[in-house]
């Protein structure tokens, strides 16, 4: 997009704190602002909770910046693990219906991006699903390159960028 890209990578630290949302605001007017947090968040209360006010603070700055709300993929160790898969779609879920609550209260500059919805599941032939993760939630450089290609067009698309 030939845009200086801000990369506020948290590892972990970040939780959707409204003091986040103060000082990520406190940047300027972003094209557009991708948040994945949902994997530093301990449970889907605290997700639904957070995240909410962290979009009212934010929105509060910038009332028409494109917001792309980006859950993490249903990974390999989700399947495994029956409780794991029940708490990442529990997020899942928390995060749509704020997406959905916004654009229905008439923000439409709010988006929820399911990027395993749109992942290649083969590449010349082979399957690669096994491939795009190194444990089924961090991923390699295949996964990142899809990833990337699944974000640019869907900014392409839906923020008009």
């Amino acid at each position: 997009f030939n845009r200086e890209v801000f990369n506020l990578g948290f590892n972990g630290s970040a939780k959707a704190e409204p003091e986040v949302a103060h000082v990520i605001a406190d940047i300027g007017a972003l094209s557009a602002l991708v948040i994945s947090t949902e994997g530093n968040c301990p449970n889907a209360q605290w997700l639904d909770e957070k995240l909410r006010e962290f979009i009212r603070i934010y929105r509060s700055y910038h009332p028409e910046t494109p917001i792309v709300i980006m859950p993490f993929m249903i990974g390999g160790a989700d399947l495994l693990d029956p409780k794991k898969h029940a708490e990442r779609l529990r997020r899942r879920e928390v995060q749509a219906k704020i997406v959905e609550d916004l654009r229905s209260a008439g923000d439409q500059n709010i988006h929820l991006l399911l990027r395993d919805a749109y992942m290649e599941p083969t590449f010349e032939g082979h399957s690669v699903l096994q491939e795009i993760s190194v444990d089924g939630l961090h991923l390699t450089d295949l996964g990142f390159y899809q990833s990337t290609q699944i974000l640019y067009r869907f900014l392409k698309d839906h923020a008009n960028l």
